[in-house]
């Protein structure tokens, strides 16, 4: 399957988790309501469904940048390093739209870490929920479950950017350095920022409805 298609096909199925979401904080706000003490079986539910989009999501980015994939390597975790290794991940920030910090707040969701300082705090979740269910519903939490989507729309975004610079060497592509921030600290005292115009996002047809992005590879004027 072609890049585009498997984007295409990515977008749809975290805008259907995002409504989700967003028809939840319709009846518990997010922005009303504290993130770690905040728990549903519905976004336990949210939550779950995410965790194999955000490893299929790394899938696509690993093999979109000419990683070999093996087969000992299932998910997230076993492609991040590599993907990680200049920091592409652990320096990318969304923006989440309409919170109640003066209209915006900045996530970073890849360096959220959970107990186990291997791992970030919404991954470390996900796996405990799948893996202890009943008893592990304490895990959908609006903490885990907001991160856990940043970082979902965090890789579509990612892997749009990648899209827009596949002729670009793999390590220029890694590399943190090369990753811009654009907006920031321009449009403070509004209640939203516009978000970052990725072209491809338009052609293939997603936006996401939580988060605006403001990392581009290349920096747009």
């Amino acid at each position: 399957m072609e890049l585009d298609e498997q984007l295409i096909k990515m977008g749809k199925l975290c805008s259907i988790y995002e409504k989700q979401f967003l028809q939840f904080s319709d009846i518990v706000p997010y922005v009303d309501n504290d993130w770690t003490l905040t728990k549903s079986p519905l976004l336990a539910s949210i939550l779950l469904g995410i965790g194999p989009q955000i490893e299929a999501m790394t899938k696509i980015i690993f093999n979109a940048l000419g990683f070999t994939t093996e087969k000992n390597k299932p998910g997230f975790w076993d492609y991040y390093p590599e993907l990680n290794q200049k920091r592409m991940f652990t320096s990318h920030s969304v923006i989440l739209k309409n919170s109640a910090y003066q209209g915006y707040k900045i996530l970073h969701p890849f360096n959220e870490l959970g107990s186990n300082t291997d791992n970030v705090m919404w991954w470390e979740a996900y796996n405990k929920l799948k893996h202890s269910l009943p008893e592990g519903l304490e895990y959908g939490s609006l903490q885990n479950t907001i991160h856990g989507l940043a970082a979902l729309s965090s890789l579509l975004h990612i892997a749009y950017e990648i899209k827009l610079n596949l002729t670009k060497e793999r390590d220029f592509i890694l590399d943190s350095k090369n990753w811009h921030i654009t907006n920031l600290g321009v449009f403070e005292g509004r209640n939203e920022w516009p978000p970052v115009q990725n072209p491809l996002h338009k052609i293939l047809d997603w936006k996401s409805e939580l988060f605006f992005f403001d990392n581009v590879l290349t920096l747009r004027v």
